[in-house]
């Protein structure tokens, strides 16, 4: 499912005696490349729903106005969409100590999740992403944790486009001597 966001601007100042007639465009900075979002011109409308490309916080949008001729109008001033994204991916993690190691397993069925990077921190904060898996796979085994020694375990989900989710909450583990 792609995100969704409604765009709704002032029309006002920007009518004339034609119908009102719109184009949106959109980047991801203020600055930057604007592309058309709309296939087709917003008839009657101050608003459209735009179906956003990839996750992020922040979208730019301006508005020209179509008249009857085809021509557009210049560009409205740059307004940015900002909002609050729902942390996705998986949140946590359990841990436990097998014969093997330290098992990581994680939560599976989630359709926004096509893989997961497990990562460890050391004692010495060292941070390194152990293996990267299908996320339905639902576990790993860190076959290298030492005994006597404490670990910390996270992992970053990682969408079907590669993108990638702010990492889950680190779980804690002393192995035992």
């Amino acid at each position: 499912d792609s995100d969704k966001v409604l765009v709704v601007w002032n029309a006002e100042g920007m009518e004339t005696d034609a119908p009102p007639v719109y184009n949106v465009y959109r980047s991801a900075t203020a600055d930057g490349i604007f592309e058309r979002v709309n296939m087709f011109p917003v008839f009657y409308e101050n608003n459209y729903i735009d179906t956003l490309p990839t996750r992020s916080e922040k979208w730019f949008y301006t508005i020209t106005q179509l008249a009857p001729d085809g021509k557009e109008s210049a560009k409205a001033p740059v307004f940015p969409l900002q909002f609050d994204k729902v942390a996705w991916g998986i949140r946590a993690v359990l841990i436990s100590e097998t014969a093997e190691g330290v098992e990581i397993s994680w939560p599976v069925g989630d359709p926004e999740v096509a893989k997961v990077e497990v990562q460890r921190m050391d004692e010495s904060e060292k941070i390194e992403t152990l293996n990267t898996a299908a996320a339905e796979t639902s576990k790993f085994t860190d076959k290298k944790a030492q005994k006597g020694k404490t670990y910390a375990y996270r992992i970053i989900s990682v969408g079907p486009k590669g993108e990638k989710s702010a990492p889950s909450e680190w779980t804690v583990i002393a192995i035992n001597q």
